[in-house]
């Protein structure tokens, strides 16, 4: 893990992963869109997050097998040194700050920016503040987060605008802004369903999301059974794939484990069938995955070790991020 000196200074980004389940190949490919960005990287495992799903209960099991995953993935490629592994749940300060961005919301504000398409409890609806509050709490440069969240960060802006406007009236005329709003983002697509392509990789759906810690003959199963439609040719060019959208995904799947752009690739792979493609593809994440897989399970086995690193991001995150909280709640009246 990285040391705390000279943090300050530093570009950070910030990337956050839900702990419902099993990291699937989705998680994967936009964690290593957010390394490419070559910044420290803090690591969000949202387990609060993921209590809007799971009706108050969340598997240590599987924020401990994410905490895994995201080591194997930094340690594969030797970058463990700009990684901050931060569980949500392990500091306060997230929740405490969650209720200051609550209370300068208003309904409509929050009714807009929730992606949530059923209401499965309050915390579903609620999701967008406590995501800016964990925003404001890092204070990053860079924001990794999916193509789907552009409400998500338009709310979060709103709630920084005011945060500075009200940290200026505080320290009469300050022309300093106490929170960065212009963050750098780093979008990535959705990967979606085999099942079906117009709907989002879900880690609930076993027989559509491919996981990180599936063996060979399931990663062939479901690349096998992964709908696209009755043509048996890949298309010459970009815009066939328009009305074809599972073979739409899986070629944005190619393309983002090989970190090659969707046209060159179809420039490629359109001589062969999509029969054949889709063995190219399940080769391809079976040894992209293999050593995540395999270093995932042998992190799994070692008592406490994955404790250890949640631990260790809590400590460089309430050291890091207790003065961003301190001057917030100092400026609404809390400071003692």
């Amino acid at each position: 893990m990285t040391s705390i000196i000279g943090i300050k200074h530093r570009d950070v980004g910030l990337f956050g992963i839900k702990t419902t389940g099993q990291p699937h190949i989705a998680n994967y490919l936009c964690l290593i869109s957010a390394i490419g960005i070559k910044k420290l990287m803090v690591c969000l495992l949202a387990n609060l997050h993921s209590l809007s799903e799971n009706h108050l209960f969340v598997s240590t099991l599987a924020t401990r097998l994410m905490v895994g995953f995201v080591v194997s993935v930094f340690s594969i490629r030797s970058l463990l040194s700009r990684c901050i592994i931060y569980v949500q749940s392990y500091s306060s300060l997230s929740p405490y700050l969650n209720w200051i961005v609550v209370c300068l919301s208003k309904a409509n504000d929050v009714n807009r920016a929730s992606s949530s398409k059923v209401q499965i409890n309050f915390g579903s609806l609620l999701y967008p503040s406590l995501m800016a509050a964990d925003i404001v709490l890092c204070n990053p440069t860079y924001l990794c987060v999916g193509s789907d969240q552009t409400k998500h960060i338009e709310y979060t802006n709103t709630i920084i605008a005011k945060f500075n406007r009200l940290f200026e009236y505080k320290t009469f005329g300050s022309d300093h802004d106490f929170v960065s709003g212009s963050k750098r983002l780093i979008t990535t697509m959705k990967v979606m369903s085999f099942k079906d392509p117009t709907n989002k990789m879900s880690k609930s759906d076993n027989s559509s999301a491919m996981f990180i810690l599936d063996d060979y003959r399931n990663i062939k199963s479901k690349i096998k059974m992964a709908r696209t439609d009755r043509i048996i040719d890949m298309p010459i060019e970009l815009n066939e794939l328009c009305n074809r959208s599972g073979l739409f995904n899986l070629l944005s799947i190619y393309s983002l484990s090989i970190g090659t752009d969707k046209l060159i690739l179809l420039g490629f792979v359109n001589i062969v069938s999509v029969y054949v493609f889709k063995l190219l593809l399940w080769k391809l994440i079976y040894f992209k995955l293999y050593n995540v897989r395999k270093k995932t399970m042998r992190y799994l086995e070692v008592p406490n070790l994955l404790d250890k690193i949640g631990l260790s991001g809590r400590s460089w995150m309430e050291i890091w991020c207790s003065n961003n909280v301190r001057h917030i709640c100092s400026v609404v009246g809390l400071g003692r």
